[in-house]
């Protein structure tokens, strides 16, 4: 087992199905265990990996869904830092209004943090 991890996972209930932006991905540290899925369907939830792949090192990173809504092309962005020294941190935005977005869990060096977003 690496010295970090964290397993995303990401509840889709928006209504519509979220495609992954390939130009968005941004593994700043670590390495993929597995990798984010090309889409993800209204109710089901998507899932990938990453871990540490170095000497004292943690995982990081960053990655956006997009969707069409009434407004256009709308995008959820994601990002996840499992550092080797320091607290854990998360994020989740979405640029539409009417959605709600956040995050639970998430805790300790080989982390699962479950992100969601859905229709407020």
């Amino acid at each position: 087992m690496s010295a970090r991890s964290t397993v995303v996972k990401f509840q889709n209930n928006s209504g519509n199905t979220l495609f992954l932006d390939p130009a968005s991905i941004n593994l700043i540290h670590g390495e993929w265990v597995t990798y984010p899925p090309e889409k993800i369907p209204d109710g089901q939830t998507g899932q990938w990996e990453s871990d540490s792949d170095g000497f004292m090192t943690g995982t990081e990173g960053q990655l956006q869904y997009q969707f069409a809504d009434s407004g256009g092309i709308e995008n959820v962005r994601l990002y996840w830092d499992n550092p080797y020294i320091g607290n854990n941190g998360y994020s989740i935005t979405v640029s539409a209004a009417g959605y709600k977005v956040g995050y639970e869990g998430g805790v300790g060096d080989n982390a699962t943090v479950t992100f969601y977003v859905k229709q407020e």
